[in-house]
């Protein structure tokens, strides 16, 4: 099953449970407005990819890829950024509280409208 057959069958399911995404390659795929709450998506490759609007909260995202993603309106509350790379990323009004984000590569990215006050650093 591919990744993005995965990710098909987790919505269609009403998003139960977990899903284990952990070093897919989802580059470039259109995920904006999908429900990958608590995924485990550790060491993805998400760049390029857009999750405008998603939920992922509580995702973990420890050494995932994120080079260019579009995460405009995200939902990343309780994530785990630790040493993921968001290089480039735009994260305009994404929610990032208490997400964690130590060792994160942060260069570039577009930060307009959120609040990091109670992320993780």
């Amino acid at each position: 099953m591919t990744p993005l057959e995965k990710i098909k069958e987790y919505i269609n399911l009403g998003s139960i449970g977990e899903i284990d995404l952990s070093w897919c390659d989802l580059k470039g795929l259109q995920l904006d407005n999908v429900n990958l709450k608590g995924a485990n998506l550790n060491g993805a490759d998400l760049s390029n990819a857009n999750l405008c609007g998603a939920d992922l909260s509580n995702a973990k995202l420890r050494g995932a890829y994120l080079k260019g993603t579009q995460l405009t309106g995200a939902n990343l509350s309780n994530a785990d950024l630790t040493n993921a790379d968001i290089e480039g990323a735009v994260l305009v009004n994404a929610i990032l509280k208490f997400t964690i984000l130590s060792g994160t590569d942060l260069t570039c990215a577009d930060f307009t409208g959120v609040d990091l006050s109670y992320s993780k650093k």
